[in-house]
């Protein structure tokens, strides 16, 4: 309840939220560009990487895998 108040959003999208933050910090990070996405989807969090792939697409705008390739040229 409290973070429908006083973020304005609901649980389940606020957690979606923070797992892809840390999706983010680990493609990012060199030391995992040989780690494949359905590691990093578990190590987010997420349970599979369907659901992995559409909510990262949904909160960026693009896949985990163009995502990284941009940080790692």
């Amino acid at each position: 309840m409290t973070i429908n108040i006083e973020k304005n959003r609901n649980f389940h999208n606020f957690i979606n939220d923070y797992r892809i933050e840390e999706a983010k910090k680990i493609l990012q990070d060199k030391n995992y560009s040989d780690t494949n996405i359905l590691n990093i989807a578990f190590k987010s969090g997420f349970q599979s990487k369907s659901v992995f792939n559409r909510v990262f697409k949904q909160i960026t705008g693009q896949s985990p895998k163009d995502y990284r390739s941009s940080f790692l040229k």
